[in-house]
């Protein structure tokens, strides 16, 4: 079963469609947040102050990869009545394409990022993943001037925080039979977006047996501060550039996979 939502990359790297395969493009400073000038009473004809924008620049690389699926004429003439072949190689060719995307996400965000150890892990039912979140979301502040609004865990971790102390003793007496989930992790972190990261891969090599683990680590969570949409000057910890190619001022449709440009408001 297919299923492209439960792929987080399009969520945390939302897309800047290019019709060039390479350019400059402006990275909006995060002093622009922080640096702000005092309005001043004006006289009639007086001079009016201004603000300068904090802009610098950085250079984009798309780069085509491909993928094909083959369907015997045999297989079609033998199962053709019973299942569509073209189809499901279609879905497998663009599913193998959102996997490669959440991974080479999933490293990026882990390679780029400052972390903190938890001072016990949340696997523990004592731990404290509240207080945990709260330091990590007054660094993000003190370092970049946003609250962090996006928080990754996953399935496993969600799990975990179901049967968390100090989470169970926040909602003692006002939980429902369904028990424990996001909502309740929204408000208990008190962070607007949380997003489980459910998807597996098979680990093994070619000729082995199956190993399955989840794509995103389940000793980690990952703070972020997104904006859905692909607006160059909102604040994401992450984008995506994506060459379309042009055609009367069409899109002609995504090309490959292409490299996760990682903007400044977090690279420090």
């Amino acid at each position: 079963y297919w299923d492209r939502g439960s792929y987080l990359h399009e969520q945390l790297a939302p897309t800047i469609y290019v019709s060039e395969r390479s350019g400059k493009y402006y990275v909006w400073d995060k002093e622009n947040i922080l640096r702000r000038a005092k309005t001043k009473r004006r006289a009639p004809g007086d001079t009016v102050p201004r603000i300068e924008l904090q802009l610098s620049g950085d250079d984009y690389q798309t780069e085509q990869f491909a993928l094909g699926y083959r369907v015997p004429d045999e297989h079609k003439m033998e199962y053709g009545k019973v299942v569509n072949l073209d189809a499901a190689g279609t879905r497998g060719v663009v599913d193998s394409h959102a996997h490669t995307e959440e991974e080479d996400l999933r490293d990026i965000a882990l390679a780029t990022t400052n972390t903190a150890a938890a001072a016990t892990p949340w696997s523990d039912p004592s731990s404290t993943p509240i207080a945990d979140i709260k330091a990590g979301k007054a660094y993000m502040r003190e370092r970049t001037g946003l609250i962090p609004n996006t928080l990754v865990i996953t399935w496993q971790v969600s799990e975990d925080l179901q049967e968390n102390g100090q989470i169970l003793d926040l909602f003692k007496g006002v939980v429902t039979l369904d028990g424990i989930d996001v909502k309740h992790f929204r408000r208990a972190f008190r962070i607007p977006r949380i997003l489980i990261a459910n998807k597996q891969t098979d680990t093994a090599n070619e000729g082995l047996d199956m190993s399955v683990n989840d794509i995103w680590p389940n000793d980690s969570a990952f703070l972020a501060y997104t904006t859905p949409g692909g607006n160059i000057i909102a604040p994401n910890a992450f984008q995506t550039f994506r060459y379309t190619g042009d055609l009367n001022g069409e899109k002609l449709g995504k090309i490959g996979r292409n490299k996760v440009k990682i903007f400044s408001h977090y690279d420090d």
